[in-house]
């Protein structure tokens, strides 16, 4: 072997050893040309990251996302620097991230190596994985402490150095939507909406001057300002921000802080505060209310213009005792006030309300409605300050005087109409008894003559007594009907109840109205069955009802013509059926027939007499028995009433 291949063989024996050397060291080796900005990293550095068996770190832009964001620049920096000739060499300590998430330290060194061309220069050197954290645990706490607080702190915090973003925590990546990557190297004024971006280029630039000074030996006292912005987030919001600029060294070089706080939450609760103030003061300009504040302690109290108006004072802005309000409320309101106010402080009632006069600079006495609340306690549970409003209610009041005098007037007149009622009562009971009993007599001496009992008449004597007897029972009728109707307004008038026999009543009333029957040449059927119970209740209205059912059927009915009177034992009541073929009631008209004075026909002219009291008297004795009233009629072809009654009334 000769000299020459002695000396490669112990040449390549060297750098077996130094690879040999450096894989048993943990060392990576790393080579970059400066120009192609190409990077060859030891895959050996993978696995110190934790990466087994893959390269990841294929280019710059790799090793830096590898490096911590607070690091990143130092390395830029050393490497700039030695490349320029300042330092010798590389060495600097650094932190990378593991695969499992935490940063551990490694020890970078390289230095420039010059090729055989001018475009291949490369700095070539090593990367060694250090025992830093065991060796400084001091640094090691304190950076991850700071670093920790940096991460998770609820405001947004950025790092700006030439107007680049070389920090971005958490919360300001969750603020503006963009990820971390994206936001680190990227130009800082381009999240700000337009129209904050001079203000903040100028604060940004404040901020600097500012950090030189305190470098130089100035002391700055002044607290950092708060600024209000919006900036613009992914999604092309507007988010409101507030705003603190600070400055910190940066890898020795002065940077700026920017401590931004969400504050939409804070922009939407002021907003609606401001419409609720908005909508408070529209509601108290129109409802006319004053306000005031009650300072309890001191006795001061302050008004507002629109109380000054309702009392007619000079009161704008004006603090005044409560001295001065004694002065000028009406004597006989203090002792409740006081009385109302003393249950409020002992918090028995949750609000302050008295109505109460006031004495205007007019010197008239106007009503007033006090409201309010204690809003302020002591720590021992004593008021000390008392707000409410004031609204001006003299109107009200003198609208209740006028009520109240109405109502006494009207009471009275009452009284008068029901005295006259009285009276007209008792006039029409003693009218109605004294024509009822010569009534009778008149009805029946002319049924004697008309059957010609007391003598035979010829065709016309017979035709006049017949009308007079028919014009009596017509009167008669009518008084029936008014001592009812006279009866029903005596107040707790109260009836008597006993057994009725409805078969007995019929054919007693068909029996009575006989020559009725047959004068206007109409037949008339009953179907009564055996053995019908009786029912308990009035005797006298049941007779006046069934009466002027079978009055109004008979009037209704032209000669010929035929009447049905059927009743029925239907479990616990009993139905009466008056069926006739007489003129019927219109469909539209049924509902009405019940009311008072109500007639089907109520010409001058009509040809069918009545004072329409008939009906409603049979409704209301119908309902007095807790029963009830059909009624089912078609014109020209006849009506059916059935009345239901209960066998036993109440």
């Amino acid at each position: 072997m000769n000299k020459k291949e002695i000396e490669n063989q112990a040449t390549q024996n060297d750098e077996n050893r130094c690879i040999l050397a450096i894989r048993a060291g943990k060392i990576a080796v790393w080579d970059l040309n400066v120009h192609t900005h190409e990077l060859y990293m030891d895959p050996i550095l993978s696995k110190l990251l934790g990466y087994e068996s893959i390269r990841i770190i294929t280019s710059t832009d790799d090793w830096m996302k590898y490096i911590h964001p607070l690091d990143r620049d130092r390395i830029k920096d050393q490497i700039q620097k030695h490349f320029n000739g300042i330092i010798p060499e590389i060495s600097i300590e650094h932190r990378m991230q593991e695969k499992c998430g935490k940063y551990s330290w490694f020890l970078l060194n390289g230095k420039l190596i010059d090729g055989a061309e001018s475009h291949s220069r490369r700095i070539v050197g090593t990367i060694v994985a250090t025992n830093r954290e065991n060796d400084d645990p001091f640094y090691r706490y304190s950076n991850e402490k700071y670093f920790n607080i940096l991460e998770n702190a609820n405001e947004g915090i950025i790092i700006i150095q030439n107007n680049q973003i070389k920090y971005a925590n958490k919360r300001f990546e969750d603020i503006t939507g963009y990820p971390i990557k994206n936001i680190v190297g990227s130009v800082a004024i381009n999240y700000i909406a337009p129209e904050y971006r001079r203000m903040v280029m100028k604060r940004y630039h404040k901020a600097l001057n500012d950090h030189r000074k305190m470098r130089y030996g100035h002391f700055l006292t002044k607290r950092p300002k708060s600024y209000e912005i919006e900036i613009l987030s992914s999604k092309s919001q507007r988010i409101p921000l507030e705003i603190i600029f600070s400055t910190i060294q940066y890898e020795n070089k002065p940077a700026v802080v920017m401590t931004l706080t969400d504050i939409t939450l804070q922009k939407s609760t002021q907003e609606a505060l401001k419409l609720s103030e908005e909508r408070l003061s529209l509601v108290l300009e129109s409802s006319n209310l004053g306000i005031w504040d009650w300072s309890i302690n001191d006795g001061k109290i302050m008004f507002d213009q629109k109380l000054a108006d309702i009392i007619n004072h000079n009161l704008i802005g004006l603090e005044t005792g409560i001295e001065t309000c004694k002065q000028i409320l009406h004597p006989d309101d203090i002792p409740e006030i006081r009385s109302t106010l003393d249950n409020h402080f002992k918090k028995l009632d949750p609000y302050f309300v008295k109505e109460c006069r006031i004495l205007t600079q007019t010197r008239e006495w106007k009503w007033i409605l006090v409201q309010g609340k204690v809003v302020e306690w002591s720590r021992k549970g004593y008021p000390v300050r008392m707000v409410g409003t004031i609204g001006d209610i003299t109107q009200r009041k003198l609208a209740e005087e006028e009520l109240k005098k109405s109502k006494n007037e009207l009471s009275k007149a009452y009284e008068d109409l029901k005295s006259l009622d009285r009276m007209k009562n008792q006039l029409i009971s003693n009218i109605s008894h004294e024509l009822r009993t010569p009534l009778v007599s008149i009805i029946g001496y002319n049924e004697l003559i008309c059957e010609e009992e007391l003598g035979s008449l010829n065709a016309q004597q017979k035709k006049a007594v017949s009308t007079a007897l028919e014009n009596a029972r017509r009167l008669k009728k009518l008084i029936d009907s008014l001592l009812y109707l006279n009866i029903m307004d005596i107040n707790n008038f109260t009836y008597e109840i006993n057994n009725v026999q409805l078969e007995d009543m019929v054919c007693e009333i068909i029996s009575d109205m006989s020559r009725y029957i047959e004068e206007k040449n109409i037949s008339v059927q009953t179907e009564i069955p055996p053995s019908l119970p009786a029912i308990r209740g009035n005797k006298e209205q049941l007779s006046l009802m069934i009466f002027n059912l079978l009055d109004n059927a008979i009037k209704f009915t032209p000669s010929g013509g035929s009447i049905n009177v059927k009743l029925q034992d239907n479990i616990n009541e009993i139905h009466i059926n008056i069926k006739d073929t007489g003129i019927g009631i219109p469909k539209k008209m049924i509902p009405d027939i019940f009311r008072l004075f109500y007639q089907i026909d109520a010409s001058s002219n009509r040809r069918y007499s009545g004072t329409g009291l008939g009906m409603y008297i049979c409704k209301t004795i119908a309902d007095s028995h807790n029963g009830k009233i059909i009624i089912d009629s078609e014109e020209n072809k006849g009506t059916t009433v059935t009345v239901i009654l209960p066998k036993t009334a109440s």
